[in-house]
């Protein structure tokens, strides 16, 4: 998540110490596909290039290690609203973005499909807190995150996700 956070600082030390953080990282985790292709584009004194390679370097992560999905979004969850509310930075919005590629990987039911996991429940909260804090300012990609979430093949997140509004709005009346 520092790492992500950093790719798309507008200094680009920064943004390469980022680089080399996640491309560390990415090995020694066993990632098969390499990020060095990316690092030219994270280079660039374009933000339109360094900003693109900050969402593909993202989706790449995201399809390398899905389960770390849950507590990436935990992460960001928490850490969004300290780290860069408050500021004019697109800190937030890039962040929402990277986002995307995680939350398909998320399965919010348990093994038998019979009720949501502790993990699935975390991640409703999650996304729930992402939702009250941004629906607003981000509306489209709270939007995609809900939608990533439930589109196929994640169809029983969809009926996980009904199935907790509904247990929870006697509890809120909303």
């Amino acid at each position: 998540c520092l790492g992500l956070s950093n790719l798309c600082h507008p200094l680009l030390e920064i943004r390469r110490q980022a680089f080399n953080m996640l491309e560390m990282v990415h090995e020694q985790s066993m990632g098969i596909i390499s990020l060095s292709q990316y690092e030219a584009a994270v280079g660039s004194s374009a933000p339109s290039t360094y900003l693109h390679a900050h969402r593909l370097i993202s989706d790449v992560l995201a399809g390398e290690h899905p389960d770390k999905a849950i507590k990436v979004l935990a992460q960001l969850a928490d850490w969004l609203p300290r780290v860069f509310d408050n500021r004019s930075e697109r800190g937030v919005l890039l962040l929402l973005q990277s986002l995307e590629y995680w939350v398909p990987s998320i399965d919010l039911m348990n093994d038998d499909k019979s009720g949501l996991s502790s993990e699935g429940r975390l991640t409703i909260y999650h996304l729930m807190a992402l939702t009250l804090r941004y629906a607003e300012s981000y509306a489209e990609q709270v939007l995609v995150l809900w939608t990533r979430l439930v589109d196929p093949p994640n169809q029983s997140n969809g009926h996980a996700v009904i199935r907790f509004l509904l247990e929870q709005s006697h509890k809120v009346g909303s």
